[in-house]
Order: structure tokens, then C-alpha cells, then sequence
């Protein structure tokens, strides 16, 4: 047990055949230390895997079979030397909430059942992730309280002028709830937090355009320090070319394309094989920059494609806040760690009152990359969607209002 009055807090984040954990502990409010991290894989097969390190960077890698969620978690328990009474709380990624859920939920029966009724609009997901959670229920009882969080839960206040398609709107949109939900909610909760670091103002005040770039890209529009609109909408398909999603596309081209191969090759195709690895053969744009270098066309088009994409949203998110802009987050795989594509999106955008600082953006990895004279200041912020969600339920908890301040 965790010595004094120190309790732990457990993320689970639960795949078709993986289960990934972070493991924290809380001192006061929440203060929380990362204590380990990993990921149980091949979950069902004769040779799974997991893999897990502590704060320090120490590893270890173990090969058993693990039939199913239940086992692997309490094989992770073992591991790490873990029981019941160790931990105040378990937080769950869940995917989607539809419109039902506006913010992370300790979770009950009524909770699972949203989970489970929501499942043709997160076919892939919910089912998984309500399968960590009965999984953890299993192991633990009813001796440590459970708490849902809903990547959704952080666009619930996007007007409905953004979140409407333009279909009819009883028989269509809220019979069928076809609308745009958005997703990463719980990255771009804590990245608007710690934005309200590097401004002289409250979050409830703030304008900014965050941009959560990795193999699973999307933007997101805030005001006054509410989410406004996201370029992910009723699937993670809509917007900004990704790394196997095609992202914006013309409806009459699905269409045609259905006509043409069915739906199962199409869904395949825009999902699995277009985006960068569509137009360059690569799904990793580290791959695709060294092949940029090379002269390689389909490269150049992919990342002409990836950052024309996002300087659209940006003007787009620009107007949305009537020019009344402070700030551009740079965040997530591509984010972070691409200087060359975040000077691309940058480029020529003086007159915006956005000016990369050269030197920064090369060098920074957490912090301004702006020049000083700079009107709207750029930042690169490392996201961390499993700290954000171990705080939503540290609050949910403590019956606080949320983990975002």
C-alpha cells in the first residue's frame, strides 16, 4: 500500500485484444506522480505480451496467456505488486458518450448502459472499452469506486451550428443522431490547461486554435476557453488528413466509391488505406519527411495535403473567433516532434500576428516557439490524455466540479 495517506489512481484505456495502464499516485488535490505505465497485448492469443516501466525508465517484459481482459489485469496487478486497497480510484477512457454525457461519471449501471446503447455510432470502441471496465469490476468488486470518461464529453458545448450537417433535421439528425461529436477530448483538456499557463488572462477568456496532430489528427476551435467546433465530427473520419484516414471528403465521392467497390472495400479504403500512407505509401510522417528529402512525389503531395489541411482549419477557426486569437497549440506525435511541418503550417502567416521563431521551434520541446514580437504565441505542449483522465476522476470523486480547474 502506498505509504501515509497516499492513494493510487489506475487508467485503463481497453483495446479489442490490449489493455494500456498508467498508474498514479495522488499526494494532495491533484498532485499526481506518474508510478508506472504499459500495455497488455495479443489479449485471446497463445503468445500475449506486457510490457510495462516505472517513473524511472525501467522495464519489463513478460510473455504469458492471458485468455481475456480480466486476466490481463489482474496479471498487471500482480506485477505490480497491487491490490483493492491500494487504490482510491479507477478511471476509464471510454470513446464516445454520444449526447448523453456531458462530463466524466462515476460509473453505474445507467452509465454502462449509455456505453452499450452507443455503440453503432463507436462500433470499434465502446464495446472494448465497456469490456475494461466490467473487467476491473470483476477484480475489484465493489471495493473501489469506477469512473467513465468520454473523449465527446470536452465538445458538449459546440453550438449546434457547428455540430449539425445540414440532413433533415428530425428524421435524420436527432432520430439518428448523425451530427458531429468530436473526439481526444480528454488531450485537449489538458492541454487547454496548461495553455492558461503562458497568458495574463483566466481560461474563461481565452482563444485557441489546438492542434492535436499524430496518426489520429484533429483540431479543435476554442472560445472564451469552451470548445467552439472540431474538425473530428460524427466518426474520427471527418477532417484533417491523418495517417490511414482520408479525413474531408465529398459525400458523392463515398457514394460513387460504394457503387464502385461496396461498402466493406470502401470503408477499408478510407479508413485503413488513404491519408499520408493513401498518397505517399507511408503511415509515418517521420517516413514521409526522409522521403520528401529523396524527391519522392507522393510524399511531397501527402505533406502538402496534411499541412494544407490544417492551414484551412486554422483560417476557418480564425474567423470563427473574429480574428480575437491568443494562441496555437501545437500538440500529440506529429506536433510535437515535426518542426518542419509546424513551420510549413506557420509559413507566411505574419500578417495573422503569428512569427515562428526559427531557433525555438527547432529547439523547443515544451514551451513557446513564437518570436517575442510575435501577436498571437505558438507553443508546443506535450499532451497527456491519461493525466487529465486520472484528475477528471480524482474530481469526480472528491465530487468536484471536473479536472480541468
Amino acid at each position: 500500500m502506498a505509504p501515509g495517506n497516499l492513494k493510487k489512481v489506475l487508467v485503463l484505456n481497453a483495446g479489442s485484444s490490449s489493455l494500456k495502464f498508467k498508474l498514479f499516485v495522488r499526494s494532495k488535490g491533484l498532485s499526481l506522480s506518474l508510478e508506472s505505465h504499459g500495455v497488455a497485448e495479443r489479449i485471446g492469443e497463445l503468445k500475449s505480451a506486457l510490457s510495462f516501466s516505472d517513473a524511472s525508465g525501467k522495464q519489463k517484459n513478460l510473455s504469458n496467456q492471458l485468455g481475456d481482459h480480466e486476466e490481463a489485469l489482474r496479471t498487471i496487478f500482480k506485477e505490480l505488486n497491487l491490490s483493492a486497497s491500494d487504490l482510491y480510484a479507477v478511471g476509464h477512457r471510454v470513446t464516445h458518450g454520444k449526447d448523453k454525457v456531458y462530463k466524466a461519471s462515476r460509473i453505474t449501471p445507467e452509465v454502462k448502459k449509455i456505453i452499450a446503447d452507443t455503440t453503432p455510432l463507436a462500433p470499434l470502441h465502446n464495446p472494448v472499452n465497456l469490456l475494461g471496465i466490467e473487467s476491473a469490476e470483476a477484480l475489484l468488486r465493489c471495493q473501489v469506486p469506477q469512473v467513465a470518461v468520454f473523449d465527446t464529453a470536452f465538445h458538449h458545448s459546440i453550438p449546434p451550428e457547428a455540430y449539425l450537417y445540414a440532413v433533415p433535421l428530425k428524421d435524420t439528425a436527432e432520430r439518428l443522431s448523425v451530427r458531429k461529436y468530436g473526439y481526444h477530448g480528454s488531450s485537449y483538456a489538458f492541454l487547454l490547461n496548461r495553455a492558461t499557463d503562458y497568458f495574463p488572462k483566466p481560461k474563461e477568456k481565452l482563444n485557441l486554435i489546438i492542434c492535436h496532430l499524430g496518426a489520429g489528427a484533429s483540431m479543435a476551435c476554442i472560445k472564451h476557453g469552451k470548445c467552439f467546433d472540431t474538425t473530428m465530427g460524427m466518426t474520427p473520419l471527418e477532417g484533417l488528413c491523418m495517417s490511414t484516414r482520408s479525413g474531408d471528403i465529398d459525400p458523392g465521392a463515398v457514394l460513387f466509391l460504394v457503387n464502385k467497390l461496396g461498402l466493406d472495400k470502401t470503408d477499408l479504403l478510407l479508413n485503413k488505406l488513404s491519408g499520408l500512407y493513401g498518397l505517399s505509401g507511408f503511415k509515418d510522417m517521420r517516413e514521409v519527411l526522409e522521403n520528401v528529402k529523396k524527391g519522392d512525389r507522393g510524399s511531397e503531395l501527402a505533406l502538402r495535403v496534411f499541412v494544407g489541411r490544417v492551414r484551412k482549419y486554422l483560417g476557418a477557426y480564425m474567423v470563427n473567433l473574429n480574428g480575437r486569437l491568443d494562441g496555437v497549440v501545437f500538440s500529440a506525435g506529429i506536433g510535437e516532434h515535426a518542426p518542419s511541418v509546424r513551420k510549413r503550417i506557420c509559413e507566411g502567416l505574419e500578417g495573422f500576428g503569428k512569427e515562428l521563431s526559427p531557433t525555438r521551434n527547432l529547439t523547443t520541446k515544451d514551451g513557446e516557439i513564437s518570436t517575442s514580437k510575435s501577436r498571437v504565441k505558438v507553443l508546443v505542449l506535450p499532451t497527456d490524455e491519461e493525466r487529465q483522465i486520472a484528475m477528471e476522476t480524482v474530481s469526480v470523486i472528491d465530487g468536484l466540479a471536473d479536472g480541468r480547474r
